[in-house]
């Protein structure tokens, strides 16, 4: 810890600079002339203004010297100056501590600094803080000059970064703060640095859950020296001390000092910045959560996040790293981590498979038929290649099919029915949803048949989300449409009297389209979700087989492959409710190879009227396996 007090080392261990300072004059070279003013009350957005200060040094001894100096203050239009007596000691490792009396009375003003060697040339490296309502803050690294030889440049006001860059990392920074003196307690606390220039930064700062807010201003030199001051609207105190480090690891230890007297307090703050969040997502494989931890990065380095509603969760969010960090951030991404709109396409997807299948079971004779078939499906997508989740459906489809003519078969199908799935973090999807569609086949004679299916439906969808890192939950309700055309090639070839083999080629185009919507819950986490596209094109190729089994029981079996051409990125768009940033979530594209196989038994029970059960299993390389198990019945007319 710093310590500096108006009493140093003896003349004989403390001369080393008296060269130096004897007889000089210094001036605030262009780069420095950049200060700040904000109103006492409230630091969180101070003003740029000009400041040229010049000092006259009489003779040093030992390290102590005094002087005059002359300031210029540059705010906006207007010009300010003030003549102050200085009073200084510089020990021999350069540590300055320099009191400016103003000639009119007055608060005096207490400058800390450190000799450092510039280009060559010795500079005072130097930083204050100083005011009664309004506060003013000035860092600069103040240069030797001859005055008879050159004229110091006026005050002007240069918000930009001339100096003192290599810190501008701060800029939008959460930081760790332990600092009795500013909170107590134990002095746990979150610091939020919201903007950086030329030195400069300022911020937001609070104990735990947004109590004992205060707002922040400070500089950081060159060298590393930091002078930070805070306010609670009334109170206004001041550390000093060094920073080190970068943004995955940067400290600040700082002493608390009275900006009046210098004299320290020898109490100690510790201020550690969080690391980016995103770098910890990707290195604990959730890539899908870059874009939320960027988002949520930003957030905890705002003064929004110390909304008392809020401030819990972002405390949580800054005071752990690692797994634990990855997990809180999947909470708050959207419900199935994008790839919602694609579950709420897959009984779009089984309802036209199940239409196609009803060609296949068409056989003549018979001029029109009613057929029924309830079902249940369940399917799980397995954590690693993307993001994991499960889902179940069960519903009803029906229908009527005829032949119209010797060769053309047309249909008209029903399907109502739900599903509900879950993601890895307590994020949960409902989807209600009804289909209609339009299949028919027309027979070829001697080269096969074609058959198409057309069909479309509405789902209504409900999502829901645990916070449970910060004691909350949310949810949203919105809507979606899906349309789906399909084309196929078949042919029968009777391999024995008993076993017909049907190779079958199809291509399918499918589209899903769902609705934006606002999340009710979560506090400022909640999302507001856009509208979401998920499309596919799949050419397949299929094995059919039947068999007669005799006793009217057939068997039927069923091997298959489809490759998506399409092979859509299930990405979302979304903002948290507290904020303006929209960030993407993507699980990134499933394989575009998917195999199937099936199997069912199939028996008349009378002249007109059938009945079968069915299995149908589908699986990707990229850990989906979807299993579905089906009742069929027929009454033909």
């Amino acid at each position: 810890m710093l310590a500096i007090a108006l009493a140093m080392a003896s003349p004989a261990l403390a001369g080393k600079w008296d060269g130096l300072l004897s007889n000089s004059h210094w001036y605030v070279p262009v780069p420095g002339l950049l200060g700040y003013a904000a109103p006492r009350g409230n630091f969180s957005n101070p003003v740029p203004l000009g400041d040229q200060t010049l000092w006259s040094l009489g003779v040093a001894t030992g390290g102590t010297f005094s002087g005059s100096s002359e300031a210029t203050l540059q705010l906006g239009p207007v010009l300010l100056s003030d003549r102050s007596t200085i009073n200084g000691r510089v020990d021999d490792n350069g540590t300055i501590l320099m009191i400016f009396t103003p000639d009119t009375g007055g608060q005096t003003t207490v400058g800390l600094g450190q000799m450092r060697v510039i280009g060559g040339t010795t500079a005072m490296e130097m930083q204050m803080i100083t005011g009664t309502q309004l506060m003013v803050t000035h860092w600069a690294s103040m240069l030797p000059y001859d005055p008879a030889r050159f004229n110091p440049p006026p005050a002007q006001t240069i918000p930009i970064t001339l100096a003192s860059g290599q810190w501008s990392w701060t800029s939008g920074t959460p930081w760790r703060v332990r600092s009795a003196s500013l909170f107590g307690g134990t002095g746990a606390g979150r610091l939020a640095i919201s903007g950086f220039t030329n030195g400069y930064f300022w911020g937001v700062a609070s104990g735990p859950g947004g109590t004992r807010p205060i707002t922040v201003l400070g500089s950081i030199t060159p060298g590393g020296k930091v002078l930070l001051a805070t306010t609670d609207g009334r109170n206004v105190s001041t550390l000093y001390g060094g920073i080190s480090g970068d943004q995955t690891n940067g400290v600040m230890d700082l002493e608390t000092y009275n900006y009046v007297t210098g004299a320290f307090s020898g109490q100690g703050s510790i201020f550690t910045v969080v690391a980016p969040f995103d770098r910890t997502v990707a290195e604990r494989g959730r890539p899908e959560a870059i874009g939320a931890a960027q988002t949520l990065y930003a957030l905890s380095a705002s003064e929004l996040s110390f909304n008392p509603a809020i401030a819990p969760a972002f405390d949580l969010l800054t005071s752990v790293d690692g797994q634990v960090l990855a997990d809180y951030i999947a909470q708050t991404l959207p419900a199935l981590s994008g790839s919602a709109a694609a579950i709420s396409y897959e009984p779009q997807q089984n309802f036209s498979g199940r239409l196609r299948d009803r060609l296949l079971d068409a056989t003549k004779p018979f001029d029109i038929a009613a057929w029924v078939e309830p079902y249940g499906t369940f399917a799980d997508q397995a954590s690693g290649h993307q993001p994991g989740y499960h889902w179940d459906s069960q519903g009803v489809a029906t229908g009527f099919e005829g032949w119209v003519s010797d060769r053309l078969l047309l249909g008209l199908g029903f399907n109502a029915g739900s599903l509900s799935a879950r993601g890895d973090h307590q994020d949960r999807l409902a989807v209600e949803s009804q289909h209609l569609g339009l299949y028919g086949s027309y027979d070829l004679e001697r080269t096969g048949r074609v058959d198409f299916v057309l069909d479309g439906g509405l789902t209504q969808n409900s999502v829901s989300r645990s916070l449970s890192f910060a004691g909350l939950s949310t949810g949203g309700v919105y809507a979606g449409q899906s349309y789906h055309a399909g084309l196929g090639w078949s042919r029968d070839i009777a391999m024995t009297p008993d076993l017909t083999l049907t190779p079958r080629l199809s291509v399918d185009y499918g589209h899903a389209h769902t609705d934006d919507y606002a999340e009710q819950g979560g506090n400022g986490l909640g999302l507001v979700v856009e509208d979401q596209v998920f499309d596919t094109l799949r050419f397949g190729a299929d094995l059919d087989s039947r068999m007669a089994l005799g006793n009217g029981l057939e068997m039927s079996g069923r091997f298959g492959a489809r490759y998506d051409a399409i092979n859509d990125s299930r990405t979302v768009s979304a903002r948290y409710a507290m904020s303006d940033i929209r960030f993407d979530t993507s699980s990134g594209s499933a394989s575009p190879w998917l195999f199937t196989a099936g199997l069912g038994l199939y028996g008349k029970l009378s002249e007109r009227t059938s009945v079968g059960v069915n299995y149908n299993l589908e699986a990707s390389p990229a850990g989906y396996v979807e299993q579905t198990a089906e009742l069929r019945l027929r009454i033909s007319f």
